[in-house]
């Protein structure tokens, strides 16, 4: 939903979807954990990724969605690399007013500090 609140995917911002996956899909996650696949050989996470952003752009279509689903996130852990990676993706190119918004939001609902 970040990428898109400014109604485009900048080049940048593909750029890095690029450099995330790989992070994204790290192998050292407990194949058991629910809703994550273990990467297999040769998957950098790049496809992944966007196949997941495919099927939230179904289940999330407004921004509320989107927060709806965040207020779900329970692990630490998976808020900071999720905020991390969101950050790293909107700061690709210039920032917008909704996507920090979203930022601001998120690390609030989080504990994550600006």
């Amino acid at each position: 939903m970040l990428v898109r609140l400014d109604g485009q995917v900048s080049s940048e911002e593909r750029q890095a979807v690029e450099e995330i996956g790989p992070t994204l899909a790290r192998r050292d996650v407990d194949p058991g954990e629910p809703y994550r696949e273990t990467a297999k050989d040769g998957d950098d996470g790049v496809e992944r990724f966007w196949a997941t952003m495919d099927l939230a752009a179904g289940a999330m279509t407004t921004e509320q969605d989107a927060r709806d689903a965040a207020v779900g996130v329970t692990r630490q852990e998976a808020r900071e690399q999720i905020h991390a990676a969101l950050y790293a993706l909107a700061a690709s190119d210039v920032i917008s007013e909704p996507e920090w918004s979203m930022l601001t939001w998120l690390g609030s609902k989080w504990g994550i500090p600006a």
